[in-house]
């Protein structure tokens, strides 16, 4: 075949053969190839698949799942995919467990990967282990969407030990229920590596472990600082004088941990423009944190009663206490009350 394909021509007093090839290159394309060819081309079709694919997944991000174009493009960083066969099932599993169109929007926008879930194999289980331990459906359909990850994580090897240690920790699997519901993501926390190391460092402070059960169940967000962090912070609590044996150790350790030192300065500043000295919003703490956990319009609300409608400078002792009641719900009509009491004698 080759030897078909070249010629032999005198050239002076030799004759060479001339390959056609030679002559049209383009023919010899067809038939030769060089490495770095192939490679080019191999991958502009892998290129035009990506592409083929990311478009389709683009759209459909869009038209079936209600994300902006911008969500969408961003989206298909984390998943691609040709055909809607499984997502489209995603999407009628999400419908008939009770979210709502919005919540499928958001919790796909969070986790798209979801899309790539098997309904039955992945989601479903996940879904049913929840319920089985206390969450309503209007619960969990707000969890989840407020963080789909979770659906992410392994049922036996993550989901299922963390709850039964918070179970067996809080006494109580109605309690560890209400820890996910209020702070899901202590499922991604490592329970040896984390949760474990946080439960000590209080303990060795000589915190009793009601106490640090106390402070998981209503602030559970506190269980992913770092341990170092903690120890910080157990210090710092123990200088102002809070005894670690009374709950208030803890209170007031949340009040650290939850405040910057910006945030920390503005509540105290907001007491002084009261009238309170630093020595006096300090002594108010030590006697109930919470004075400085309460947000700022509850204390300026509060102080405003207190002060210009009632007429009183609370001292510290009644400071703190007062500001851990509610102004609307019991403050505001109990004075009501007396104050009618006593216009009529």
């Amino acid at each position: 075949m080759f030897n078909f394909l070249c010629k032999t021509v005198l050239h002076g007093n030799s004759s060479v053969e001339v390959s056609l090839f030679r002559k049209c290159p383009s023919f010899s394309s067809l038939f030769v190839l060089s490495p770095k060819q192939v490679s080019s081309d191999a991958a502009d079709n892998e290129n035009s698949s990506d592409n083929i694919g990311k478009s389709f997944t683009t759209a459909y991000l869009i038209n079936s799942c209600g994300l902006s174009p911008q969500s969408a493009q961003s989206a298909t960083k984390h998943v691609n995919f040709e055909s809607s066969r499984n997502p489209d099932s995603v999407i009628e599993f999400l419908k008939k467990n009770g979210f709502s169109k919005t919540q499928i929007t958001t919790l796909i926008r969070k986790y798209p990967r979801v899309l790539m879930c098997k309904s039955d194999k992945t989601l479903l289980p996940k879904l049913e282990f929840l319920r089985s331990k206390g969450f309503t459906d209007d619960k969990l359909t707000k969890t989840v969407t407020a963080y789909p990850h979770v659906l992410h994580y392994s049922l036996e090897k993550q989901i299922i030990p963390t709850f039964e240690f918070l179970s067996d920790f809080l006494k109580s699997e109605e309690k560890a229920c209400m820890v996910l519901q209020r702070y899901v993501r202590v499922l991604r926390l490592d329970t040896e590596k984390q949760v474990v190391p946080y439960i000590n460092t209080l303990r060795e402070s000589g915190v009793p472990e009601s106490n640090i059960a106390f402070l998981i169940w209503n602030q559970p967000r506190m269980i992913g600082i770092r341990v170092d962090r903690l120890k910080e912070v157990v210090q710092e609590v123990k200088k102002l004088g809070f005894n670690p044996l009374r709950i208030s150790f803890v209170i007031a350790a949340l009040a650290f941990f939850a405040m910057s030192q910006s945030t920390w300065e503005r509540k105290f500043k907001i007491y002084k423009s009261w009238g309170w000295s630093e020595s006096q919003v300090l002594e108010a703490f030590r006697k109930n944190p919470q004075c400085l956990l309460s947000s700022d319009d509850k204390i300026m609300s509060l102080l405003d009663l207190v002060v210009n409608q009632l007429g009183m400078r609370p001292g510290v002792a009644e400071l703190p206490g007062l500001v851990t009641y509610s102004v609307r719900k019991r403050l505001i009509p109990r004075i009501s009350v007396a104050q009618a009491l006593v216009s009529k004698g």
